[in-house]
């Protein structure tokens, strides 16, 4: 069931080094350092870290993390889509095949946990909200779901 009257969060407050204000504007910024995505997806600041996470088509499907003007492979082979983080920096993401699934991926150790099991077409993005519940689509099922924290 889609709960509806919940207030969904957005974690898009990114670090200061990530951004730069000019007369009051935030002007776009080229924060990518090496075009080696074919397309990127998910793109997700860390609540009090300073880097950001992006999901990486064509380049072994992997997580890369840009920080301090480096890029680098966050988790090859993640095969994921939208990615955030919570306040706390608990990583989820949605992967889109074998199995699309939706996923918390643990920071430190990069090791996955299913957070569902039911079959879907193909994941694409999530939304967290105030009570641990995350929203999310199947673009191939043109659908989107709520998964309680419970």
């Amino acid at each position: 069931m889609l709960a509806c009257s919940l207030a969904v969060h957005a974690y898009h407050n990114l670090p200061a080094n990530m951004i730069s204000a000019a007369s009051g504007t935030a002007p776009l910024q080229t924060m990518i350092t090496q075009k080696t995505c074919t397309f990127a997806e998910g793109p997700a600041p860390h609540p009090t870290q300073g880097y950001l996470l992006y999901s990486c088509f064509r380049a072994a499907d992997g997580i890369r993390k840009v920080q301090a003007g480096a890029e680098t492979t966050f988790k090859a082979d993640a095969l994921t889509n939208g990615l955030v983080f919570d306040g706390s920096g608990k990583l989820f993401g949605v992967q889109r095949q074998g199995p699309s699934r939706v996923i918390e991926i643990d920071v430190a150790t990069q090791q996955v946990k299913p957070l569902t099991t039911q079959t879907f077409t193909s994941l694409n993005d999530l939304a967290l909200d105030n009570v641990g519940g995350i929203y999310f689509t199947d673009y191939g099922g043109n659908t989107v779901y709520y998964r309680s924290a419970a």
